[in-house]
């Protein structure tokens, strides 16, 4: 029995031993790689500050494990208004698929010495990581002085008021590089000798350049002018004139102009024109014609039978006649090679005196119409002079034809309609039968409208569609699910395209326009919190790729 037992005991041994040795020879598990799809994996994202410049910024995004990356700057004195969260990023227009790596970023169109808070959100899928603000001020900015191109012209026309003399300057040069009007004064009674001495920008009171009359263009860019004051010395018995301003812009900036050269001063009640003197016209008739910025204004005075018909070409952009310098041009071409190619007079204008004799009215930029309008601001009321060149059709003589009209032309006076811009990067669409809900989601306006009709097909040109329904979102307007009403959308369908924001993957593709109103809608003004109400007219013309919208990613 022992024996058995020994033998039971040793028997017992040699198994748990082979047990251990198996145990110890089995291979050792391969820990998980970092490639392994089963290791979670973590979606992070950073912001790093670069070089700034006065009106640009340059920072660095770094992430891991995302999708898409979209950041924003806000000014510093918004910061504290907004909520930064996943709502709020998801909506920005600048977005990167530059992912897992660094990305460099220009945010360009900043203001100069103002402070930033960058920000990042890393998305993947329904994940969505914020990055901590980096914080960043542009550079101060420079202001310069820029000496204006030289001027080959200079037209006054003179306007007696009841209390002051006004001379409406008009210079420009052969080369369309200056374009330059005011309206300056003096004490009544100058008759064109205006005093020698330095006038300010401001007011419309003697010794002053009224602010409101400036219009300044330099080698095809427009400045506004904010003050300055100007030099005036008229010598050689008034046929000559020296001029020396500086004047500010809105920008800080500054520009000098100096003329030195003849001068031509229309309106003095000296006796000096041919055709007797002033021609005040009091009675007017508007003839609108088919393209737009074109009129056809006849000019009569109260009595005889003299009449001026004037052919302007206005901005087009407008539905009455703006106020300019209008010189005379024998066509579009000419007036565009000048500058004027919104504001001039067509030699297909003519005069007849008080013997119905017929004259041409002459072209050049000494024969002009002057035309100061207040119908912007809902008046339709004209001050206008004229200083025209005419050769009479009879003898061929010429002369200048001097006349001044102060009332209505006929023009109804019409308030600019403010308007919400629409604009996205991708639209859903949903369809039940004909009924169709458009989507538009990707960018800081949202858009949801219901249309009833057969859509378009590839290929084809826009179909309007009436808005049954509808709501607009502008999340850096505050605006938010506000009504789209009396609206229409056009729709146009290009044949499928690669999306290069999301890995080139092909979807169909749209194009949209949009004309319809946001009534009653009230925006808040960021830094004073006061709220103004209006009807707005909501335009917009963007294209979108077909995506489906999903309310998170």
């Amino acid at each position: 029995m022992k024996k058995l037992f020994k033998f039971l005991s040793m028997a017992l041994v040699v198994v748990m031993g082979a047990m251990s040795v198996a145990c110890n020879e089995k291979p050792e598990p391969t820990p998980p790689t970092p490639d392994d799809p089963e290791t979670p994996q973590t979606t992070t994202v950073s912001v790093k500050a670069g070089e700034a410049g006065e009106e640009w910024i340059k920072f660095y995004i770094t992430s891991t494990n995302a999708k898409r990356i979209f950041y924003v700057a806000i000014t510093e004195d918004v910061i504290d208004e907004i909520e930064v969260n996943e709502e709020f990023m998801l909506a920005s227009p600048n977005m990167t698929t530059e992912v897992n790596t660094t990305c460099e970023i220009t945010f360009d169109g900043r203001d100069a010495s103002t402070t930033y808070y960058i920000y990042a959100a890393a998305v993947n899928g329904n994940t969505v990581v914020i990055s901590e603000p980096v914080e960043m001020t542009t550079l101060d900015h420079v202001y310069t002085t820029t000496a204006l191109p030289s001027a080959d012209n200079c037209n006054i026309a003179l306007t007696a008021l009841s209390a002051m003399d006004r001379y409406a300057f008009a210079l420009s040069d052969e080369n369309a590089n200056l374009y330059f009007t005011f309206n300056l004064y003096t004490e009544k009674g100058c008759n064109g000798a205006i005093p020698t001495g330095n006038y300010t920008v401001g007011s419309i009171t003697p010794g002053c350049i009224e602010l409101g009359s400036l219009t300044l263009e330099a080698n095809g860019l427009p400045y506004v002018i904010s003050d300055g004051t100007l030099s005036v010395e008229l010598y050689n018995d008034g046929a000559s004139i020296r001029l020396n301003g500086t004047f500010r812009l809105v920008s800080g900036d500054s520009v000098t102009f100096e003329y030195d050269g003849s001068v031509v001063i229309s309106g003095i009640g000296s006796g000096e024109v041919e055709n007797d003197g002033v021609v005040k016209f009091t009675n007017t008739s508007l003839y609108e014609t088919t393209e737009k910025g074109w009129y056809e204004i006849q000019f009569q005075p109260a009595t005889g039978f003299s009449m001026l018909d004037v052919q302007f070409y206005s901005d087009p952009s407008k539905d009455y006649l703006t106020a300019g310098f209008y010189p005379v041009f024998a066509s579009g071409e000419e007036a565009a090679a000048m500058g004027m190619g919104n504001s001039w007079v067509s030699t297909a204008s003519f005069y007849q005196d008080d013997m119905r004799f017929p004259y041409f009215v002459m072209p050049g930029m000494d024969s002009y119409i002057q035309v100061n309008s207040d119908l912007s601001s809902g008046q339709d009321y004209y001050d206008i002079t004229f200083s025209l060149k005419i050769q009479s059709q009879v003898d061929h003589s010429i002369t200048t034809l001097n006349g001044t009209y102060k009332g209505a032309l006929g023009f109804t006076p019409s308030e600019e309609v403010p308007t919400m811009q629409m604009v996205s990067m991708y639209v859903d669409i949903t369809s039940e039968g004909t009924t169709h809900t458009l989507n538009f989601h990707g960018g800081y306006t949202t858009m949801v409208v219901t249309i009833e009709g057969a859509l378009p097909e590839i290929g084809g040109d826009f179909v309007w569609y009436d808005i049954t329904s509808g709501k607009f979102s502008d999340a850096y307007a505050r605006v938010y699910d506000h009504p789209v009403s009396d609206g229409r959308i056009a729709i146009k369908r290009f044949p499928d395209a690669a999306d290069a924001s999301d890995e080139g993957k092909v979807k169909a593709y749209y194009s949209f326009q949009i004309d319809a109103k946001l009534m009653n809608l009230t925006i808040e003004d960021a830094e004073t919190g006061v709220g103004f109400t209006a009807d707005f007219d909501l335009v917009g013309e963007w294209k979108s790729f077909q995506t489906k919208y999903v309310s998170e990613w």
